[in-house]
């Protein structure tokens, strides 16, 4: 899908789109995910092509205002790329690696009864399995681990 996304704003926005590109792909992409959100969760009917109009004119904007200035992209080509693969940049696995380790540091520092520690500990190693040993994250196994680290809560409570 983002890669369809992109093929529509190069489309559209032909060669202003050229400086900042990724940059302005991952922003419309906010912000299309936040109106669609929005829709669905919105008791109230809301009007789509009102959608559609306001996130192409913002778009305008922010596509203009990019090709007149020439600020520094934040994504690389590289990054774009990996990130539609689905890969972690080695930034990213060494930001991951230092996470885990000061949450190891914080469990240890904490004085929590053992059968905390114990779940604590437990989810941590879940989580550098996940997260740095396999190749493709398990996104579900992963949205139950921050719910539970968020709430404190199981599923079935």
């Amino acid at each position: 899908m983002i890669e369809w996304h992109r093929k529509c704003l190069m489309d559209f926005y032909g060669d202003k789109l050229t400086h900042n590109r990724y940059d302005l792909i991952f922003i419309y992409r906010a912000i299309l995910k936040e109106y669609l959100s929005w829709v669905i969760e919105a008791e109230t009917l809301v009007s789509l092509e009102d959608i559609a109009e306001i996130i192409i004119s913002k778009m305008d904007v922010l596509v203009e205002d990019s090709y007149q200035n020439t600020s520094q992209s934040i994504i690389s080509s590289e990054n774009y790329t990996s990130y539609i693969r689905g890969t972690k940049t080695m930034d990213e696995q060494a930001m991951i690696t230092r996470l885990l380790t000061s949450m190891e540091a914080a469990i240890a520092e904490l004085q929590l009864q053992d059968e905390m520690s114990a779940t604590l500990t437990s989810l941590l190693n879940t989580l550098k399995s996940e997260l740095i040993d396999k190749p493709v994250d398990n996104k579900p196994l992963l949205q139950a681990i921050l719910f539970y680290l968020k709430t404190g809560k199981n599923f079935d409570e």
